[in-house]
C-alpha cells in the first residue's frame, strides 16, 4: 500500500523523518485511490484499526494535480458516528474577516451551540483539527484555535472566494433531510432506431466513397495520396476523441462528415496550384514545393475562420452543439496535419523513388483551364440572384417560423405497452410523425415499453390540450396496425 500511499513526514532537528501531526495520513494519485481503499478494506488491515476510526478522501485534488489527499476520521459516541451532523445549522454563508480574506461564517442553533462548545474546548486543547464531510468526503478540516461559544463560528484558512462558497453550500446541503431512495428505475433506448442509426451509417460510408472515388478519378495518382491522407486523418481524429473521452452524438457525426470535406478541400486547392506550376514548365519536384507554398494561404484562411466558427460554438453553445464544435475543432487541426504534412511526405517519397506522379486524368486535365465567370463584371445580376434568396428567406422567417422541437419548447411524455410485441420505434415514429410533428421522439423503455415525447399544442394553455394530444395520438398508432 505504501508503495502508493506517499505518508506526510518530515525532518526533525536530528536529521531524522517524523510523521507529520495532523489529520491527514497520506495521499496518493487519482488513479490509485481504489487500490488504496481496498487495502484499507482488507481484514488484516481492519483488525489493526480501531473501531472508531475511518479513511475519507479530499473532494479536491491538491494544488491543481491529481493527487488526493487520506483523511483520517474519529468516530464518536456509541454509534460510531460524527460529533454533530448537519441538522443543528441554522444558516452558512461566505464572508471575509477584518483583514478581507474570505471565510465562511456558520450559524447554529442552540441545540448545537451547547455541544459545539464542548467539542472545540476539547480540540483546541491540543490545536486538532474537525472535518466537514458530506457523501464521506472531506470538504474542509480546519485546526480549532479557541473554544467557540454562542454557536457562531468563522472557518478562515487560504481559501478563494469560490471555495468559501463552495462550503457554506455543503453545510447548508448538510443539514437538509433528504435522504436518496430509488422508486423507480428503467433502461431507455436510443432516441433513434437501429434503422435510423444503420441509414445513417450507411449515408456516411457512401459520401465518404464517393469523395474518395472522385479525388482518385480527377486527380489521378495525386488523388490516391489524398484518400491516404484522408484515412489517416481519420485515426487521428478518432484517437483523439477516444482519448478525451468525448460522447459520440449524431451531430458530432456530422462534424466528423464535414471533416472530410475540409480535408479533401484542403488537397484540392493543393493540386489546381500544383497543376498550374507544372503548366508553367516546372518540374514535379518543384511544383509540388511551389503548389504547397502558393496554396498554404488560402488553406489557412478557410480552417482559421471555420476554427473561430466552432470556438464560438463551443464557448456559446450547449449539449450536442458543443459535442458538433469539438468534434469540428479537432478535425480541423488533424485535417490540416494530414493535408500539409502527410501528404507532402508521401509526395517526397514517391519522388525520390522516381514515381510518375499525374494531378490529373486525360477527361480532367482541362476542366477549368482558362475558365472565366466574370463574377466582378456582372456584379449587378448576381446581386440580384443572391438577393431574391436572401428575401425568400427572410419573408419565410417571418410567415412561416421555425419549428422548434422538444429541445427548445419541451411538451409531454406517453409511456405505453402494445399487445403486439413486434411494435418497434420505427413503426412508432412513422406512424406518430404525420400528425404530432416530426419533432416527436421516441424511444425504447425498459423491455416491453415505449416512450412517444411531442411538442404538440404545447402553447395550448386550455385544460383540454391534454385530451387532445392523448386523442391524436391514440388515433394516429391505431391506423397502423
Amino acid at each position: 500500500m505504501f508503495n502508493i500511499l506517499q505518508l506526510p513526514t518530515y525532518q526533525d532537528q536530528n536529521g531524522q523523518q517524523q510523521l507529520r501531526p495532523g489529520p491527514i495520513v497520506g495521499w496518493s494519485a487519482q488513479k490509485d485511490t481504489a487500490k488504496v481503499n481496498g487495502y484499507l478494506r482488507s481484514p488484516d488491515v481492519q483488525a489493526s484499526l480501531p473501531r472508531n476510526i475511518k479513511f475519507a478522501w479530499g473532494v479536491k485534488p491538491m494544488d491543481k494535480s491529481k493527487i488526493f489527499e487520506l483523511y483520517a476520521l474519529k468516530l464518536a459516541g456509541a454509534e460510531n458516528g460524527p460529533v454533530l451532523t448537519g441538522d443543528v445549522i441554522n444558516d452558512a454563508s461566505s464572508d471575509v474577516d477584518q483583514k478581507g480574506s474570505p471565510e465562511v461564517r456558520m450559524v447554529m442553533n442552540s441545540q448545537g451551540a451547547e455541544k459545539w462548545r464542548a467539542v472545540t474546548a476539547e480540540a483546541a486543547q491540543g490545536k486538532k483539527a474537525i472535518a466537514i464531510v458530506l457523501d464521506d468526503n472531506v470538504y474542509s478540516a480546519p485546526n480549532v484555535q479557541n473554544e467557540i461559544a454562542g454557536g457562531v463560528s468563522s472557518i478562515s484558512g487560504n481559501y478563494q472566494i469560490e471555495d468559501t462558497k463552495d462550503l457554506a453550500n455543503v453545510l447548508k446541503a448538510g443539514r437538509l433531510p433528504a435522504p436518496a431512495r430509488i422508486v423507480g428505475e428503467d433502461v431507455v433506448g436510443p432516441s433513434l432506431g437501429q434503422q435510423s442509426i444503420d441509414d445513417g451509417l450507411m449515408s456516411c460510408i457512401l459520401g465518404f466513397i464517393v469523395v474518395l472515388v472522385f479525388m482518385i478519378a480527377y486527380y489521378n495518382r495525386a488523388g490516391t495520396v489524398a484518400v491516404v491522407a484522408v484515412i489517416v486523418n481519420v485515426f487521428f481524429l478518432m484517437g483523439i476523441l477516444t482519448s478525451l473521452r468525448a460522447v459520440l452524438t449524431l451531430p458530432g457525426v456530422a462534424g466528423i462528415v464535414l471533416l472530410f470535406a475540409l480535408s479533401v478541400d484542403a488537397n484540392v486547392l493543393i493540386y489546381e496550384r500544383v497543376r498550374e506550376e507544372l503548366a508553367l514548365g516546372k518540374s514535379i519536384r518543384l511544383a509540388v514545393a511551389d503548389g504547397f507554398k502558393h496554396a498554404l494561404s488560402s488553406i489557412l484562411d478557410a480552417n482559421i475562420s471555420t476554427f473561430l466558427t466552432g470556438l464560438i460554438l463551443f464557448i456559446f453553445g450547449s449539449g450536442p452543439i458543443q459535442g458538433f464544435a469539438t468534434t469540428l475543432m479537432i478535425g480541423i487541426i488533424t485535417s490540416l496535419f494530414c493535408s500539409l504534412l502527410i501528404s507532402r511526405l508521401i509526395f517526397e517519397w514517391m519522388i525520390d523513388n522516381g514515381w510518375d506522379i499525374k494531378f490529373s486524368n486525360p477527361w480532367s486535365a482541362n476542366t477549368f483551364k482558362n475558365a472565366n465567370y466574370a463574377f466582378v463584371k456582372n456584379r449587378s445580376k448576381f446581386y440580384i440572384f443572391s438577393g431574391i434568396f436572401i428575401l425568400a428567406g427572410i419573408i419565410s422567417m417571418f410567415t412561416q417560423g421555425f419549428n422548434y422541437g422538444v429541445d427548445f419548447e419541451g411538451g409531454r411524455t406517453y409511456t405505453m405497452r402494445f399487445e403486439n410485441t413486434n411494435a418497434t420505434v420505427e413503426d412508432v415514429r412513422s406512424a406518430v410523425e404525420g400528425d404530432l410533428g416530426r419533432g416527436t421522439q421516441v424511444k425504447t423503455l425498459g423491455k416491453d415499453k415505449i416512450s412517444v415525447t411531442t411538442n404538440y399544442l404545447i402553447e395550448d394553455p386550455s385544460t383540454t390540450a391534454d385530451a387532445k394530444v392523448q386523442d391524436v395520438l391514440l388515433t394516429a398508432l391505431n391506423k397502423k396496425k
